[in-house]
């Protein structure tokens, strides 16, 4: 992918965003996939959205639909996807193909992917994640629904969840829902089934915990 094509989109996205920015506070643009997840002084409206793609359209409702090789960047996330569409004027994303959101520590991949970029609240299926927490923990599984509640709240719907290093399933807990609070730093599960090398060996009807062997994503 050429890199000099994210220059001229990263323009066109920053005035579909939206954003405005104080004439003593410059916002210098960077060919950068990390940007930091706090907002420049100054700034108002929405958060900018960066996109690098094959192929971009704008459509007679003012979005702008992406397609080929598609990265995105804003504030504290990045995506990756196959395809999408901007809207600006809710500052939401659809995505779709091959999704990959990064925030910080957590990564989420899914086929599919909804979310208001600047508040942060969305929703992907079928996915598969991968969360450090503020200790170093580490957590992996699936879920057949992951909603987005903000940075640091994500409830999911049956989740086979573990914190064993990749490539060791010994130990996992299966869950109708999953809670992750990174601000309280409290991990709740409803119907717990703990499977020992895929043997399920203990059912709870519920569980909040921060510090227990399945729960301490959110510790």
């Amino acid at each position: 992918m050429a890199p000099h094509r994210l220059l001229p989109l990263t323009v066109a996205m920053m005035v579909a965003s939206g954003a405005s920015l104080a004439v003593d506070a410059p916002l210098p643009l960077k060919l950068s996939l990390n940007l930091t997840a706090e907002r420049p002084s100054g700034t108002v409206g929405n958060d900018p959205v960066f996109f690098d793609a094959d192929r971009l359209k704008t459509l007679d409702d003012g979005s702008i639909e992406v397609e080929g090789q598609v990265r995105a960047r804003s504030l504290g996330k990045n995506f990756e996807a196959d395809w999408a569409r901007y809207i600006p004027t809710t500052d939401e994303v659809f995505a779709r193909g091959n999704v990959v959101l990064v925030e910080g520590e957590r990564r989420l991949e899914s086929s599919d992917l909804h979310l208001r970029m600047s508040e942060n609240i969305g929703e992907v299926n079928q996915a598969r994640f991968y969360f450090t927490n503020q200790s170093g923990v580490s957590g992996r599984g699936e879920a057949r629904k992951v909603y987005i509640d903000d940075r640091e709240h994500y409830r999911m719907e049956s989740t086979r969840y573990t914190t064993c290093p990749a490539g060791n399933d010994d130990w996992a807990m299966r869950t109708d829902n999953l809670n992750l609070d990174y601000v309280s730093k409290v991990g709740q599960a409803r119907d717990v089934t703990v499977e020992y090398l895929g043997v399920p060996i203990l059912y709870a009807p519920g569980s909040t915990s921060p510090s227990t062997r399945t729960a301490r994503a959110a510790s």
